[in-house]
């Protein structure tokens, strides 16, 4: 099902808390749909919308680079 507007506005919120957060959307169906599993091993088919893919860069210098993967951990979980 499509991510409701109330999420994607919790998602948008969420992500404001960080300066160099990005989602990647990658969308699926469509075309995908039209080819037969037999005919590439891709196994994100039928009733798969899209990927999304999250985002968080930070430096070699910094000070608490796990602050970033929870932030990425709890922006994941929000969107599951």
């Amino acid at each position: 099902e499509p991510i409701p507007v109330l999420g994607l506005k919790g998602m948008f919120k969420k992500m404001l808390e960080e300066d160099a957060a990005l989602v990647i959307w990658t969308p699926y169906g469509g075309m995908m749909d039209k080819i037969p599993e037999a005919e590439i091993p891709f196994p994100h088919r039928s009733g798969t919308i899209f990927m999304i893919q999250y985002y968080r860069s930070w430096s070699d210098s910094e000070k608490r680079p796990d602050m970033r993967i929870k932030w990425i951990r709890e922006l994941y979980s929000y969107m599951t």
